[in-house]
């Protein structure tokens, strides 16, 4: 690869970070690999994050820099997307870091079009393992990809690399603030054959207070109401479609149980749009399930069930 065509383009949506963007910045610049771009989008920021994308441009001629107005790291990521040179795409958060060789792609075998890395958590200056590959392994079968993504993914695209190819002009959802990240990979994984899980590099993700995540944690409402308009935008990228199953094995292992522990704060409308929902699911339909999402999912069907007829009487 050329410096006019390099093998990784890497996009960092950017918003008010100036406390940890030079250490994310360093961190990219160290890679062992050098055949990449750095696409940093400057997302309207207020303080001196602007400033310091315009630094690092003036330092490595493979930094370019978009200012653009805030629309949310799902528009700048699109930015990123139009821009890229890259026959592989890397998505890094401007608050992370990643390790000397996360770009490393080593070892892929041909034909392989995601890529997954470990990545560690930092909460507090303590960093703690979440997903650690000791060796490298794969999937090569579509029917065994789609049961991973319904039953262990990680829902994030931070740590992982993708292949230009597979992307097939995918964009992100921009009125999506929680869960974006999930729509992105869902639209993306209907088009792969092969996903391999590489043991070369890691990712440091930062838990940070003011993160949107860490908020949806602190109001269970809003989270209730995410979740619903999630299955609404799964209902519509997947249903009458070849992956309408898919879509049904993701809503049901992964949506029904979390809204179920969040029924008392439902109302009568999302009850019944959920009752619809989950009346659409058959077991038949649930071929990527395990066997304890089923039972998961069925346990939870007749509890908002019952609590639906004795709220509501049947109504």
């Amino acid at each position: 690869m050329n410096d006019l065509y390099p093998q990784i383009s890497i996009i960092v949506p950017i918003y008010n970070v100036a406390e940890y963007l030079p250490a994310c910045l360093d961190s990219i610049l160290k890679q062992t690999n050098k055949s990449f771009e750095v696409l940093l989008i400057d997302d309207g920021s207020l303080d001196d994050s602007s400033i310091i994308c315009d630094q690092y441009a003036t330092l490595d001629n493979r930094i370019k820099v978009f200012h653009k107005e805030n629309g949310g790291v799902s528009s700048a990521r699109n930015l990123g997307l139009d821009n890229a040179s890259g026959e592989w795409i890397s998505f890094i958060d401007a608050d992370d870091s990643i390790d000397n060789e996360f770009l490393n792609l080593e070892g892929i075998p041909e034909g392989y079009v995601i890529v997954e890395k470990s990545h560690y958590r930092i909460f507090d200056d303590t960093v703690k393992p979440n997903i650690s590959f000791s060796k490298a392994s794969s999937i090569s079968i579509q029917k065994d990809i789609f049961r991973f993504f319904v039953n262990k993914r990680t829902n994030s695209v931070w740590n992982k690399i993708y292949n230009k190819r597979v992307l097939n002009n995918t964009r992100f959802i921009t009125d999506v603030t929680i869960g974006e990240d999930f729509l992105f990979n869902l639209m993306c994984i209907k088009n792969v054959q092969r996903y391999f899980f590489s043991p070369i590099g890691a990712y440091y993700y930062t838990n940070r207070k003011g993160s949107a995540t860490y908020a949806l944690k602190e109001v269970s409402f809003d989270r209730l109401v995410i979740l619903i308009n999630n299955i609404n935008y799964i209902i519509s990228i997947t249903y009458k479609t070849p992956f309408e199953n898919l879509g049904k094995c993701i809503i049901s292992s992964s949506y029904i149980y979390r809204i179920c522990r969040m029924s008392q704060l439902l109302s009568k409308d999302q009850f019944k749009f959920i009752k619809e929902v989950y009346s659409s699911i058959h077991l038949f339909q649930m071929n990527y399930v395990s066997i304890k999402g089923i039972l998961q999912y069925f346990y939870s069907k007749l509890s908002l069930f019952f609590l639906f007829r004795i709220r509501y009487k049947g109504n």
